[in-house]
C-alpha cells in the first residue's frame, strides 16, 4: 500500500451505505467501485463532485508561464471512506450504515487482488483547500516548448498543427507530473471538508467504469455498523 494526501491516523475508515448495501457486502462480498469520471455527474448530489480529479496546475519561468487542467482516473477504481461515523456525516449522505474498515493495509490488499493490479494501492485523506491548484518553478526553460511553436506557425499549416499537438501532448504531461498523486486527493473546502474523506484508489490496465466486484476476502478486515 502506498500513501498519498493527508496522512492517516491509526483509527478505523467508515464507508457509510444503506443497510441493504452493507449487509450484501458481508453476505456475500459484493463492493461497488466507482471512478473519478463517475463522481462528477453522481446521480446523489450530495456525493457529486463536477472537479473530481481535476486539477488546475502552474509552472513559472521568468517572464513565462505555462498553465492548464490536469486530469487523472481513466485507469483506476476509487472507493470513499470517512473518518467518521458520527451523525453529521450520516446525514450529509443520507445513510443509516456503514463498513468499518479496521484494518486499512489489509482491505486495500484484497481488493487489488481481486482487480488484479500490478501497482500497489494509493490511500490518504483528502486535501482540502480554498483553490484547487498545484504552482511550481518551471523544470527547464519554457522556451524550449514555446520556441517551436512559434516557429511552426510563422511556417504555416501542417507543421504548425503537427507542432500544436506535440506542444499540448507535453504540456499535459508535465501537468500530470507536477500535480502527481495530489489529483486524487485534492478537494473544494466548500461544501466537502465536513466529509472527512480518506480515499483508496486502485490502479489497472484497462478503461474503468462503475460496478462491483465480489472481494470476498476483503470482509475479513471489515465490521458491519448501523445506527
Amino acid at each position: 500500500m502506498r500513501l498519498g494526501g493527508k496522512a492517516l491516523g491509526s483509527g478505523s475508515l467508515y464507508r457509510h451505505l444503506e443497510r441493504t448495501r452493507v449487509d450484501e457486502f458481508f453476505d456475500t462480498g459484493s463492493l461497488y467501485l466507482t471512478t473519478l469520471a463517475h463522481c462528477q455527474t453522481h446521480p446523489i448530489v450530495s456525493r457529486r463532485d463536477p472537479r473530481e480529479g481535476q486539477t488546475n496546475f502552474s509552472m513559472q519561468d521568468g517572464d513565462l508561464m505555462m498553465a492548464g487542467i490536469s486530469k487523472a482516473g481513466g485507469r483506476s477504481y476509487l472507493l470513499s471512506t470517512s473518518i467518521s461515523c458520527g451523525k453529521d456525516i450520516q446525514t450529509r449522505f443520507g445513510t443509516d450504515s456503514w463498513i468499518e474498515i479496521f484494518d486499512v493495509a489489509g482491505f486495500a490488499d484484497a481488493v487489488a487482488k481481486v482487480l488484479g493490479c500490478k501497482a500497489e494501492p494509493l490511500v490518504g485523506g483528502c486535501l482540502y483547500t480554498d483553490v484547487k491548484q498545484v504552482d511550481d518553478v518551471a523544470p527547464f526553460p519554457l522556451n524550449d516548448i514555446f520556441a517551436p511553436l512559434q516557429k511552426a506557425l510563422e511556417i504555416g499549416e501542417p507543421e504548425a498543427v503537427a507542432e500544436f499537438h506535440n506542444t499540448n501532448k507535453k504540456i499535459c504531461q508535465l501537468g500530470a507530473e507536477l500535480v502527481g498523486d495530489n489529483a486524487f486527493f485534492m478537494k473544494d473546502r466548500v461544501p466537502y471538508e465536513i466529509e472527512d474523506e480518506v480515499r483508496f484508489a486502485w490502479f489497472v490496465d484497462q478503461p474503468v467504469k462503475p460496478r462491483p466486484f465480489l472481494c470476498p476476502d476483503a470482509r475479513d478486515f471489515c465490521n458491519p455498523g448501523h445506527k
